[in-house]
């Protein structure tokens, strides 16, 4: 493999991102991930992104008032507290 930088390759990209915020930007992600997964724990979220506590819950708190995710659901084999698409539901 050849890895190179993302602007060289797509040089208008940084200013085309330039209006999207920080919460914004790891909203979308939140809503794929879970578009793509249907159900996860946070520490799971965490774990792929590298999100920090205060950043994630925040994530999820934005996916949840957005009605994308829903909250309070528990994993009956772990007993991990989970987070899943609203369309699930």
């Amino acid at each position: 493999f050849i890895y190179d930088i993302v602007p060289r390759h797509f040089p208008d990209l940084s200013e085309q991102a330039r209006p999207i915020t920080e919460s914004q930007a790891r909203l979308k992600l939140t809503e794929l991930y879970f578009r793509s997964v249907g159900a996860a724990s946070t520490r799971e979220l965490g774990k792929l992104f590298g999100w920090r506590k205060v950043k994630l819950t925040k994530a999820v708190q934005l996916a949840e008032q957005a009605g994308l995710v829903h909250s309070g659901l528990t994993d009956t084999t772990s007993g991990e507290d989970l987070i899943a698409l609203t369309e699930l539901r």
